[in-house]
């Protein structure tokens, strides 16, 4: 509309390919998002993935004009296959019935990079959840990812591992800081009441 170009072919295709490709990359920012324990993890982990990307798109290179090897590498990039819904859209005016190879390699990046980045190392299901913090109170399942709590939902996750704990209390661990008892007896009764850290902060001790 700025530039006065023209879209050959169908504007709605255009809009529906650009919402997949952009749920594709969601779901690869998302799973990096999860890995990475630091901002600076997460921003040096994206410019590895983005920077290549794009070099490997056929944005500004040929992919014909690239190594063999590097051309099979391209195949698993899903910026090349939007770029070539771009280039057939806009110059050749095709459609859904030549394009379709390319959406079909889009939408399965999408499922995979949403379904990686939403998976869990290990779900708590159907536990009564209570957070002082949040005063949560009810029936959630808990995902865990990286030994962090990564997710609390009323809905049902998936993960490697699920382990069912319903009738019982998930619960953040509690600091007692009165607690005399400075034993191993003691730390395991404390342990079932959900103190996970014992201190025995009175004046007696100094």
């Amino acid at each position: 509309i700025i530039f006065d170009i023209s879209v050959r072919g169908s504007i709605i295709f255009l809009f529906f390919a650009t919402f997949v490709f952009i749920l594709s990359t969601l779901g690869l920012g998302l799973f990096v998002s999860t890995i990475s324990k630091t901002q600076q993890q997460a921003m040096m982990s994206s410019f590895f993935f983005f920077m290549p990307a794009m070099l490997l798109s056929g944005f500004a290179f040929p992919i014909r004009n690239m190594p063999d090897f590097v051309q099979y590498i391209t195949y698993l990039n899903p910026v090349r296959y939007f770029m070539q819904i771009v280039r057939g859209l806009f110059l050749k005016g095709v459609g859904v019935e030549a394009l379709w190879q390319e959406m079909a390699a889009l939408a399965l990046f999408a499922s995979i990079a949403w379904g990686v980045a939403l998976a869990n190392d290990v779900v708590i299901q159907n536990g009564r959840v209570i957070d002082p913090e949040t005063y949560r109170d009810g029936t959630f399942h808990v995902g865990i990812v990286d030994d962090r709590i990564a997710a609390v939902s009323a809905e049902p996750l998936q993960g490697t591992e699920v382990i069912d704990v319903s009738g019982l209390i998930v619960a953040p661990g509690f600091i007692d800081t009165h607690a005399h008892g400075q034993n191993i007896t003691s730390s395991r009764v404390q342990a079932c009441d959900g103190v996970t850290t014992q201190l025995e902060l009175e004046a007696g001790i100094l």
